[in-house]
């Protein structure tokens, strides 16, 4: 326990001399310029080979997704709330002949579902939207990666 009471105690200047001299630390507080590139990694969310199930997109996991749709399957997401609102990511996706549904927080431009192209791939495109409750999802449909 640090036990100061102001903003002017030595314990919080020595906390703020830190944070300022440390310039290679990623800060939550402050605005930062990024000069090299910020990558995630790519979640596997596995290929889907038994028809009838849910397969989500842990937001908890990270931002880009893959996943490989062989049987029918509703796709999703998890750990929605108010502090993901804001997020955005990818999906990958390589399909077979299936055309998977979708939960009920997946949203679409238009209110429109996408039908992703069978025995293609395709990239989705996610924001999790004002709220944190809705994931509003776009595509690029089959993507020709050969």
């Amino acid at each position: 326990q640090l036990n100061y009471v102001d903003a002017t105690s030595s314990i919080q200047t020595q906390l703020d001399a830190k944070q300022a001299a440390d310039a290679k630390t990623a800060k939550t507080d402050v605005d930062q310029e990024w000069t090299k590139p910020q990558r995630g990694d790519i979640i596997d969310n596995g290929t889907i080979s038994s028809g009838g199930g849910t397969s989500d997109f842990n937001l908890d996991s990270g931002n880009n997704f893959k996943i490989d749709i062989d049987a029918t399957v509703t796709l999703g997401f998890s750990n929605l709330d108010v502090s993901r609102e804001g997020q955005t990511g990818t999906i990958w996706v390589d399909n077979a002949a299936i055309t998977p549904s979708w939960a009920e927080e997946v949203q679409f431009e238009g209110g429109t579902v996408i039908s992703l192209t069978q025995n293609a791939k395709s990239l989705l495109a996610y924001y999790v939207l004002p709220g944190g409750a809705d994931v509003l999802v776009t595509s690029i449909l089959d993507v020709k990666d050969d």
